[in-house]
This record gives C-alpha cells, structure tokens and sequence, in this order.
C-alpha cells in the first residue's frame, strides 16, 4: 500500500511501541514510581494500540483465518472470552500474578502491599490541639525508628524561627543520661537510678537549636535541666507513629521542618573510630551515632493543597557545634529508615 500510512511504516511503530513499553514495563516492575516512566508507558501503549488497529485492517483477510477453522466453526468468541478471563485474573492478582506482583514488590525496595493491608490498622499517637483552623503532622515510624529524639516547628520562607510545635522531653528538658548504653536505658528512662549523671546531648537535634537562637551561659543552644521548655510545646519519646495538630502561624505562606535523631545508630562513618579532633563528639557520653536528619515543606494557604509531604533536606552537624543543613547524605545509612512518612494537613478553615 502507497500513501501516507504504509504496511512498513506500521510494522516500524509497532515494534518500537512495543520495545519502549517493554522497557518502560519493566522498569515499573522493579523500580519505584516515575511520573516520567509512567507517561512514556501510556503514551507509546496509545500508539501500539492505534497501529493495532491500523494493522488490522490491512491483513484483516488473513487474521480472519487465524479464527475460522476449515469445517466454518468460529473459534474468536471462545478465544476472547479466554483472554479476557486471563487480564481478570492478572487484574486482580491470582495466582501466580499475585507472586508476580510481590516480587515486584521486593525488587522495588518498597512494602507496597504490607501498606494497603496494614494502613488502616495503624494506630497513632496524638498530641497537641487546635482550634479550627490548624495543622496536623502524621508521622509514620519506620523500620529504624528506636526511641528517637524529634522536633517539629515553623518558620517563615526566610528561615526565620516563628515557633515549635513538639519537642522531647529529653531535649527539651536536658535528660540525657552520660552512662545510658544499649542495654540499660529502660532501666534509665523508667526508674530514678542514684547516681546516674545528667548531661545534655548537644548534637541530638542542633538544626533546630540554632534555628530557637536561644544561647545558654555554656554556649550551648540546648536547653539545660535547670531551664527547661514549657510542658505545652515537650512530650514524652514516641513508641511509635505519632500525629501533631497547632494552630496555624500568622504568615499566609511558611515552612514546617522535622528534625530526628536516634542514639546508638553507627554506621562505618559515624562511630567511635571516626572525627578523633572533634572532642565534643567524643564526649563520653556513650550515644554517638549517625547526625540527625531534617525533614522540610513548604504550606501555603492559598494554593488550594490540603497535604504535603515532607522531604529530606539533609542531616545536622554530627556533633552539634553548627546549624547547618548538609544536604550531602551518601554517608547516612540506617537513620533514612528512622521514619517511613511525614505528612503535613492544612485545615484552612474556609
């Protein structure tokens, strides 16, 4: 056939329709979500649908074959029926597709399916309050999550502090024990041991000490035993997932970040080995670790979005001596697991 649309012209894009959605195929198999991916994947599927067709009717006379046999008996109702019995299977995850889907699964790194079963058994912690309008902060735990030390509060999109949200007691109230190890801190954290030495952790969440700018008589940003923060604003170390709610600031457009941190996390490039010149790190006080990481989002009211979701910004200064934001976190291992989800809901009141 001559003309605009040729048998060779179909027969091209039907096989590289086929080879993107192949490629594309497989690559939502075994990787996470992609936005990029997905699109491609359905479009070049649009295109393999539409040569389909146009192939069709160039050799409709000999498919037509393929479904009549000799005596006259026509085999396409019974062989679409099949078919079709096939795509409801797989849609709908019989085996063996649902063995299919949950290697997927695995290789993607990700619990898809523990998550859609298990979600809506999930209990959560609530804290704080708010009057109509306000925020709520869902944090979900992750596989790493191990009585950490959090803080959340808001700033405006010049980075200047507004105010906080939630913070630990152990932070906010210098509780940190110098001889808690591994093995011993229920005993700590649940009874009144004599003896035991209060010291403050200084590079437990330094991010948001620097951002507080509240500088204590020792130099130090965090809060000593003797002037601890208001019980409203601190609460006890989550056990598990844990909602917030405040009240919303006065700016129309701000920033609310997350700060955590968990003791006893080495890794090969934050342990007992590594930054001998930094003596505040190596103090003794036996809960060296990985830094703390920092979570961030931008809320605006008036862009008609009810949730956010927090990403990671980067990881404190290991030893807290600065407020900066390292975004490089090839060296943070283990701590990216602390939390599995941060989800920020705005209720505007309107």
């Amino acid at each position: 056939m001559r003309g605009p649309i040729t048998r060779k012209g179909v027969s091209r894009l039907l096989f590289l329709s086929f080879l993107v959605m192949a490629i594309t195929g497989l690559l939502s198999f075994v990787t996470a979500f992609s936005k990029s991916v997905s699109a491609l994947h359905t479009f070049f599927g649009f295109v393999f649908l539409g040569m389909a067709l146009v192939h069709f009717g160039f050799n409709f006379k000999p498919l037509k074959q393929y479904f009549i046999a000799r005596d006259g008996r026509l085999y396409l109702l019974v062989k679409v029926m099949l078919l079709s019995g096939l795509i409801m299977a797989g849609t709908n995850q019989a085996p063996p597709f649902d063995r299919l889907m949950a290697l997927g699964n695995q290789l993607k790194g990700k619990r898809v399916m523990v998550w859609a079963e298990t979600d809506e058994f999930l209990t959560y912690d609530f804290r704080g309050k708010s009057d109509g309008a306000g925020l709520q902060v869902e944090i979900k735990k992750g596989r790493h999550f191990w009585y950490p030390q959090l803080a959340v509060w808001l700033e405006d999109t010049a980075g200047k502090y507004i105010k906080t949200i939630f913070i630990t007691n152990s932070t906010a109230k210098g509780l940190f024990y110098a001889s808690r190890t591994k093995d011993n801190y229920k005993l700590y954290d649940g009874k009144k041991v004599e003896g035991r030495l209060a010291t403050r952790r200084v590079n437990a969440l330094p991010h948001w000490s620097y951002k507080r700018n509240v500088k204590y008589p020792d130099n130090f940003y965090v809060p000593p035993p003797d002037q601890p923060l208001p019980d409203g604003i601190s609460g006890a170390t989550p056990q598990g997932n844990l909602t917030l709610k405040s009240d919303l600031p006065e700016p129309e457009k701000f920033v609310i970040k997350l700060e955590v941190n968990v003791a006893f996390d080495e890794n090969k490039y934050f342990s007992a080995f590594d930054y001998p010149d930094d003596s505040l790190y190596h103090s003794g006080s036996g809960l060296m670790g990985q830094p703390s990481l920092v979570y961030g989002a931008v809320v605006d009211r008036n862009d008609n979005q009810k949730y956010y979701l927090m990403t990671l910004l980067g990881h404190g200064h290991q030893s807290g001596q600065s407020g900066r934001i390292y975004t490089d976190t090839d060296m943070i291992t283990t701590a990216k697991e602390i939390l599995e989800r941060i989800i920020v809901g705005l209720d505007t009141g309107k």
